[in-house]
């Protein structure tokens, strides 16, 4: 058994929270994934007892700017570790009077990911169809079963902004 004067390891606290909980050994083998990934962020001599809350946001940043990952993917991530610290907590595993992963969840669409075209920026300016005065492209889609096409079977696919 852990005393709270001993300083836990990660393997340590995630044994004991497993023992605990009984997860699905699925739900075991994805706690521990992602407790690794963050584990490698802030370095491995770093002990669940010294991890802050700029360290989790540092790592929230790093995630969704450099890496793209998605907003449901961070907070699926913030879940599963924060859950992990409650237990440690509430055990008194951990020295936290607060969680470091609260107040870290993204909502949904503060971060979108680059949507990709296939075009440089200025190759829709040159297809015909072009009326740069209305501000719209008129493009006809055939074949395609990802598109909702109008009535007259035209639709809008660009709005363009001209900044003088």
């Amino acid at each position: 058994m852990l005393h709270t004067a001993e300083k836990i390891s990660w393997d340590e606290l995630l044994d004991e929270y497993f023992f605990s909980r009984m997860p699905l050994p699925s739900t075991e083998c994805s706690y521990r994934r992602m407790t690794q990934v963050f584990i490698r962020f802030i370095g491995e001599m770093v002990l669940p007892e010294n991890v802050t809350h700029r360290d989790v946001l540092r790592w929230r940043r790093h995630l969704l700017r450099e890496k793209k990952q998605s907003s449901h993917t961070w907070n699926n991530k913030v879940t599963c570790l924060r859950a992990i610290f409650n237990f440690g907590m509430k055990r008194k595993l951990l020295p936290y009077t607060q969680n470091p992963f609260d107040n870290t969840v993204v909502k949904d669409g503060l971060v979108k990911k680059e949507q990709k075209t296939g075009m440089c920026k200025n190759q829709p300016l040159h297809l015909p169809g072009t009326n740069l005065n209305s501000s719209y492209i008129e493009l006809r889609v055939e074949g395609s079963q990802n598109c909702t096409i109008s009535s007259s079977g035209t639709f809008t696919l660009i709005d363009i902004r001209i900044n003088d």
